[in-house]
């Protein structure tokens, strides 16, 4: 069966979270579950630091501003970045985490 081309698959955004609350990725996948029930999300990266996790997860382009929305009124959870190409956001991460 053919593949699709680039242009007829659905567009996204791989959005950075962190979260300054100690948690697990069950925990986050529970989360987000329960937030984004209209969302279609992936968790791609997870990563849990001495005293914070990231995650980077990915979400359809049109429910983009909906996503930051929801995960910005989360206690304790805030978006870092965000980008259509993964590895945009990883860098940006990476970068960061060096000036820390």
């Amino acid at each position: 069966m053919a593949r699709l081309n680039k242009s007829a698959r659905g567009k996204h955004r791989w959005v950075c979270i962190e979260s300054s609350l100690p948690c697990s990725i069950k925990d986050v996948q529970e989360e987000l579950a329960n937030l984004f029930s209209d969302i279609e999300w992936k968790i791609l990266d997870f990563h849990i630091g001495p005293d914070s996790a990231t995650m980077i997860v990915k979400v359809p382009l049109e429910k983009y501003h909906i996503a930051l929305k929801k995960i910005n009124d989360i206690d304790g959870k805030s978006t870092v970045t965000s980008s259509g190409k993964l590895r945009l956001v990883r860098h940006r991460i990476s970068e960061k985490q060096k000036l820390e």
